[in-house]
């Protein structure tokens, strides 16, 4: 969490992009995966710029859910990605 006067300035960039960085080395070719609320477009937005693409969305905790996965080399088939949301286990970053 960032206090507001700190929103815009690009800090939640550089901390995201660097967990990627480490991720990318620790675990080569694993997928990552995040989900936030579809109403935290500011999350969704970062995400992009990250490099997640979206896989789909959902409803759950009473609101719709944005899924998005990042591949750090090769290819992963999204429907391995998807059964990691669906088989009840959370792997990745959360934002919002």
């Amino acid at each position: 969490m960032f206090r507001p006067e700190a929103w815009g300035c690009g800090h939640a960039a550089e901390a995201c992009a660097a967990v990627l960085d480490w991720f990318a080395d620790a675990f080569p070719g694993e997928p990552l995966v995040l989900s936030t609320q579809t109403a935290n477009d500011r999350a969704i937005r970062l995400a992009a710029n990250l490099g997640f693409t979206e896989v789909e969305r959902f409803e759950e905790y009473g609101a719709e859910q944005w899924f998005g996965v990042w591949f750090s080399g090769r290819a992963v088939r999204l429907s391995s990605v998807v059964s990691y949301r669906t088989s009840g286990r959370r792997f990745g970053c959360v934002v919002g």
